[in-house]
């Protein structure tokens, strides 16, 4: 049997296939809100949580974006 996925799991997969999918996609925590249709708390979470694993990188003015290759 497959792994089970947790709604957060699930979201955070989501997330990360749109800044793969998109080049060049930049969003603050308020433009992930509306993209993505989230709360604030759960955008900010899951932006967080792919920076802290080193998948996003945080500009100065606060948007997310796709972290360079190393």
């Amino acid at each position: 049997m497959g792994a089970v996925r947790t709604p957060a799991a699930v979201l955070t997969r989501r997330i990360r296939a749109e800044f793969e999918e998109v080049p060049g996609l930049q969003l603050t925590v308020d433009e992930g809100v509306r993209f993505w249709a989230l709360n604030f708390e759960t955008c900010a979470h899951v932006l967080q949580r792919l920076h802290e694993g080193g998948f996003l990188a945080r500009t100065a003015d606060g948007r997310y974006q796709r972290a360079p290759a190393v």
